[in-house]
């Protein structure tokens, strides 16, 4: 069917859908239907129309769209990650008319990018314009698969095309490639065991095993905590932990050596993984990894760091740190000129306050040194003896706080012990042991209590009479408000007993996310917050909380202060320490100190 045959064909069916609806209308007869039912046909009329209509334009539309335009999409089943590999696009007009403005685009899935300088990485788009009847054009990209072995990648082509102005048509098709093997293949040389506190190394091989150079190749490390890095054959680009290792030829190969060494009490099997990257375009994308595994003896040397009789002890400010650091010859050699030494690094160290009798001070370095000079049972040290060094230092009295970043607060000591002397078992250059020991200081937290009888900048207005009288209600607001030091306060509740005769009366706001509450059982105002900002009312202003309560006075109180709010008790958790943290105020009574509009005379009770 042609389309000028179909037009005429929904011609006819207009025409006598026409008629009829005329000889309906002239019939006249007296059972007429009513008017809804005569609504209802016309609009299921006018409904069946626009369906028929559109199904009309569906099939125009369709009928438009040149028979015999395909695409095809050939390339390699398999291919290397990181090796750019070729696809073809053929587009055959086998239709009856011209296709005009003719483009092709190339939708590339995440893992696979599109090769050469200025590229855009996802999508490739190519421009054909005219393509005749019966021709045919062959397009050939180069792409690079970037994701892990074993992906299945789906690349799709589009031809977009038009028979005339305003009608664009597509013709697509796909192909999926099989990302295989890492153009670069990575390899770790490393001692079957790495002695703790002792310096070992590690060789990383690379080689490009393809027919292609790279470019701008570099690696990198990621250390696990308690690595501590001391030198490469190559030296680092970024940090201690990148290296750019610059263009790698086909077939060309290289190696890394890293130097480093376990510390602190490290766990006996560590992984440090690495990963090998090149850059395609303007972006870098990772080509290989693997891991150099460890299994971690421990040293010869055994130290153990005491602070105030704590393995982890937890300091505040203005703390004195005693520090014992104990040490054991378990090499089964005698140990000669043992020298121990201990670096102090944090700005919360009162230098001034440093007592370490028996140990040479570095005041430029911050370090202790205990050795045969100063210590003569260091000379040597018998398989099996053991010793110890002490020292100690005071925090100084504040944080120094300038900024909301200044928070989390440590004093580390790192402490080492060390002799030439190495036994036969171990291929090391000394006999080494280190304990790093952060000690966090606490944050802290308070709580100020206030009450006012007039306070307009709450704009809470109070009743009652000043000064209060027996069994007659005086209104009151009581302010709460919190501050923190250092470090974010976590799981904070602030609790205060309301006396006899003193009464809560509903009227409550604050600054921040929560409200006091009362709690009848217990017969105390309650607020509770999930989480208080380092150095909030230090360097910004405080968590403030307001609510109103009544105090009636009884006969006993005339003459005196009545008490309208018992002692404010606060609990609460650092979150950095995870330390209980506490903190009150005193109970406050109609003397009202701080409202300047009562005299101290107003606030005792009369008859």
């Amino acid at each position: 069917m042609t389309l000028r045959d179909l037009e005429k064909r929904i011609e006819a069916f207009q025409k006598r859908q026409s008629k009829r609806a005329v000889s309906r209308r002239r019939k006249k007869t007296n059972d007429a239907p009513p008017n809804w039912l005569k609504k209802t046909l016309l609009i299921g009329t006018g409904i069946g129309f626009g369906i028929i209509a559109l199904g009309a334009l569906f099939i125009v539309m369709y009928m438009s769209a040149p028979r015999g335009v395909s695409v095809d999409v050939y390339t390699e089943r398999s291919v290397t990650r990181g090796v750019p590999f070729e696809v073809s696009v053929s587009v055959t007009n086998n239709a009856s008319m011209t296709l005009q403005n003719g483009s092709i685009t190339l939708n590339l899935p995440d893992g696979i990018v599109a090769a050469g300088p200025g590229a855009d990485p996802s999508i490739v788009t190519d421009t054909i314009g005219e393509l005749k009847s019966g021709g045919l054009n062959k397009k050939t990209y180069t792409l690079i698969p970037v994701a892990e072995q074993g992906n299945e990648m789906k690349i799709t082509a589009v031809f977009s095309y038009e028979t005339k102005p305003g009608s664009r048509f597509d013709a697509k098709n796909d192909a999926t490639v099989a990302v295989g093997d890492s153009v670069i293949a990575l390899s770790v040389k490393k001692p079957d065991q790495a002695l703790e506190g002792s310096t070992f190394s590690f060789d990383v091989a690379y080689v490009n095993t393809s027919d292609s150079g790279l470019k701008d190749v570099s690696l990198e490390a990621d250390y696990p905590d308690g690595f501590r890095f001391d030198s490469s054959s190559i030296p680092p680009s970024s940090f201690t932990n990148y290296w750019d290792l610059g263009d790698l030829p086909a077939h060309a190969s290289g190696t890394l050596t890293i130097s480093g060494r376990f510390g602190n009490g490290s766990q006996p099997d560590f992984s440090i993984p690495l990963k090998i990257s090149a850059k395609f375009g303007e972006k870098e994308y990772p080509l290989g990894t693997t891991s150099a595994d460890f299994t971690l003896a421990p040293s010869p040397l055994g130290l153990e760091v005491g602070i105030n009789g704590q393995e982890n002890y937890v300091a505040h400010v203005g703390d004195t740190l005693e520090y014992s650091v104990r040490y054991q010859n378990n090499s089964g050699i005698a140990l000669a000129n043992l020298a121990l030494h201990a670096v102090l690094v944090g700005e919360l160290f009162d230098f001034s306050s440093l007592s370490a009798p028996d140990a040479s001070y570095n005041a430029t370095t911050h370090t202790l040194t205990w050795n045969s000079a100063n210590n003569p049972s260091l000379r040597l040290v018998d398989p099996g003896i053991s010793g110890e060094v002490h020292f100690s230092i005071s925090l100084k009295n504040q944080f120094k706080l300038n900024r909301m970043n200044d928070r989390n607060y440590s004093a580390r000591a790192t402490i080492g012990a060390e002799s030439p002397s190495v036994p036969y078992y171990l291929s090391a250059s000394r006999t080494y042991a280190e304990r790093i020991m952060d000690t966090k200081v606490s944050g802290a937290v308070s709580v100020a209590s206030r009450a006012y009888y007039r306070d307009a900048l709450s704009q809470i207005a109070n009743a009652g009479s000043l000064p209060p009288k027996v069994g007659q209600g005086t209104q009151y607001t009581v302010h709460w408000l919190l501050s923190s030091s250092a470090n974010d306060i976590n799981n904070i509740e602030v609790r205060a007993a309301l006396p006899e005769g003193v009464k809560w009366t509903g009227v409550v706001k604050s600054n921040g996310d929560s409200d006091p509450q009362f709690d009848s059982a217990a017969n105390e105002v309650v607020w509770n917050i999930s989480k208080l900002s380092a150095n909030r009312g230090v360097l910004t202003s405080p968590l403030e909380a307001v609510f109103q309560i009544e105090a009636t006075p009884g006969e006993a109180q005339v003459g005196q202060y009545q008490t309208i709010l018992g002692k404010t008790r606060l609990s609460a958790t650092d979150s950095f320490t995870g330390s209980a943290l506490q903190a009150s105020a005193n109970p406050l009574t109609t003397a009202l100190p701080l409202d300047d509009t009562v005299s101290s005379a107003q606030g005792i009770v009369v008859k």
